[in-house]
């Protein structure tokens, strides 16, 4: 008993999803049938439909084909164009202007001169030309092309031409540094005051020289000796003392000093050492060249300085010659004018 209902249930649910089967593959079938329909029915409306214009024929003016009076209107029949596609695919096309009446055109040339700056005044614009009676189909009136106004055909106003340009003035190229010229300079007054000197001795070596310096420090003086090419005479050692300014200044210091066995000699070159804002500085100096085998001394400069020289020459070659021989020992001097 127990397989036959099994059976019964398995049959009745069998026929349950063949029912439900076939009523969804009819409800599908419905649905398609509907939107196919519709797809028709919107391509149908998109179809251009042909349009009939009914127009009546007025009576035609004398000399064309349609002479008689009277005879009845006829009906032209036109097929219209296609409507266009939806706005959405195609963008509709603008609609052509009325055929206007081209006016003559303007040519403008370019004003050889100048022209005037007033402003022209407007113009009326031509009145439109008049519409043919209606009902009489006649020929169109040509309307007379506007004249063109004064503004139009006069040469545009040109500004009156700009100045020229002022001609640009070449730079000048700077000038090229010139080089500083070594240029001696004028010895001062006090410097070039003390040309003569005081002559001592006179020896023909340098250690008879150098001998006679303490016997004159301890009379006071302050000796130096200068070796001087006398030329014809040749070469000696002098032993001079002093500073002066002329001949009378040192005849005056030789009567002062008791060396009534000095000569005056005149010597205006020497090799001027340095300036030094006092005697201990300067003094300093002279003691370091001595060292050296020099015999430096001093001389009152400029105001409270004190010079340090060294050489008393009657000749300015004979003191560059001993500024070469200092030079070669590292000791930097220059000739001057004593």
């Amino acid at each position: 008993m127990a397989s036959p209902k099994k059976r019964l249930y398995w049959v009745a649910g069998l026929m349950i999803l063949l029912v439900l089967g076939l009523l969804w593959h009819a409800g599908m079938l419905l649905q398609g049938s509907r939107s196919s329909r519709r797809a028709d029915a919107k391509a149908l409306a998109m179809q251009p439909h042909p349009a009939v214009v009914t127009k009546k024929i007025s009576a035609s003016v004398p000399g064309e084909a349609h002479a008689a009076q009277g005879q009845p209107s006829g009906v032209i029949r036109k097929k219209l164009p296609p409507m266009p596609p939806p706005a959405s695919t195609v963008e509709a096309k603008p609609a052509a202007a009325a055929p206007v009446p081209e006016a003559a055109a303007v040519v403008q040339e370019t004003p050889k001169e100048p022209p005037a700056t007033e402003t022209a005044l407007p113009v009326a614009a031509a009145p439109p030309a008049p519409e043919p009676p209606k009902g009489m189909q006649g020929k169109p009136i040509e309307a007379k092309p506007a004249e063109p106004s004064p503004e139009a055909t006069a040469p545009p106003a040109v500004a009156p031409a700009p100045a020229p340009p002022a001609a640009p003035v070449a730079p000048v190229p700077p000038k090229k540094p010139e080089p500083a010229k070594t240029v001696a300079k004028a010895p001062k007054s006090e410097r070039s005051a003390y040309p003569f000197s005081l002559l001592l001795s006179s020896n023909r070596g340098r250690e008879n020289a150098l001998s006679t310096l303490p016997v004159y420090q301890r009379k006071g003086l302050a000796p130096y000796i200068v070796h001087t090419d006398l030329g014809e005479k040749g070469k000696w050692w002098r032993t001079l003392v002093g500073y002066y300014r002329s001949l009378e200044d040192a005849l005056q210091a030789q009567k002062a000093l008791s060396i009534d066995n000095a000569a005056v000699v005149k010597t205006p070159f020497a090799n001027h050492i340095g300036d030094y804002p006092s005697a201990s500085e300067a003094a300093e100096t002279a003691m370091r060249l001595t060292q050296k085998g020099l015999s430096p001394y001093l001389v009152k400069g400029a105001g409270d300085s004190v010079q340090v020289l060294v050489g008393a020459h009657p000749t300015q070659a004979a003191a560059e010659q001993q500024q070469r021989e200092m030079e070669a020992q590292g000791i930097m001097a220059r000739t001057i004018r004593r």
